[in-house]
């Protein structure tokens, strides 16, 4: 489990404060989420045989958080894995009720903020579901000085 700490009330908010008093949340780092079989396998021994590992997954009720930590501030171009997540995990049958927030993490030297990575057409999309990808520019001053 990863704990992260102080974002999770305030993810979708411009304004953002960091506090080591504020609640901590468990994720389940690289949990494994098994999505297709193995096409010659017996049809009587099915098993699993292709898996996806989102970096930072928890499900809290009727919502599920896809996250990526991203080391580096340039995020032009698109992040093809994370929208894939978005679009495996919530879509189909097991996403029937839950809200999915999918979202990027990066460092900045500026003010924390928040943005948008991709918005797909509704043309791409799978279903009347809206898919897309944020990004929380986190400044690493702030969270250095805050948790330090």
């Amino acid at each position: 489990m990863i704990t992260l700490i102080a974002i999770l009330p305030a993810l979708m908010k411009p304004e953002l404060s960091f506090s080591s008093h504020a609640p901590t949340f468990d994720f389940e780092y690289q949990k494994a989420f098994a999505i297709g079989i193995g096409g010659n396998q017996n049809p009587e021994k099915l098993k699993p045989k292709w898996r996806i590992l989102p970096d930072y997954y928890m499900l809290i009720e009727d919502q599920q958080l896809i996250f990526d930590a991203k080391y580096y501030v340039n995020l032009d171009k698109l992040n093809y894995k994370q929208l894939v997540y978005g679009l495996l995990l919530g879509e189909g049958k097991r996403a029937i009720g839950i809200n999915t927030v999918n979202m990027l993490f990066a460092p900045t030297d500026g003010a924390t903020r928040s943005g948008e990575h991709v918005s797909l057409l509704p043309e791409f999309v799978p279903s009347d579901r809206k898919v897309r990808i944020d990004i929380r520019w986190l400044n690493v001053n702030e969270m250095l000085n805050s948790f330090v």
